[in-house]
């Protein structure tokens, strides 16, 4: 009965790590959506822009001008810095949003190790990492 009930605790384990690593992903996938609006806005409006420049310089024409009348240089330099923190943040994975959900897999660790009361070989040797000590009485005498 103990090792059904261990057995559960890990299938359990596994099912909630599980949708850790979803919500993560789904996490990950919205912000990458987010992203994309966001450089195609910021592309959008520079490519504007720089063809306003180059009209400019074809037509002899000042290109600050230029600027000024297609972006305006302060929504040009908050445009830039927008840009800049997206393409910063950017990853190609998902390992940013599964590091701020470990607070959430430590805390199930611990109640998984609560309820097992380290039956099996494998707990008992989390249990052995984590406190140099195995507290188990079956898996001292497996030892033995």
């Amino acid at each position: 009965m103990e090792a059904i009930l261990t057995d559960s605790a890990l299938v359990m384990f596994d099912k909630m790590l599980g949708g850790v690593y979803r919500r993560a992903d789904r996490a990950y996938r919205e912000n990458l959506v987010h992203r994309a609006k966001a450089l195609d806005a910021s592309a959008r409006a520079l490519l504007h822009m720089a063809k306003a420049m180059l009209t400019a310089k074809e037509s002899g024409e000042d290109q600050d001008a230029a600027v000024e009348r297609s972006l305006g240089w302060e929504r040009l330099k908050a445009l830039v810095a927008e840009t800049e923190i997206v393409v910063t943040n950017t990853r190609e994975d998902n390992l940013t949003e599964i590091v701020e959900r470990y607070p959430t897999v430590r805390r199930m660790i611990a109640v998984l190790h609560k309820t097992t009361r380290c039956s099996t070989r494998s707990i008992c040797c989390a249990d052995f990492m984590r406190r140099g000590r195995c507290n188990s009485r079956s898996a001292r005498q497996q030892d033995a």
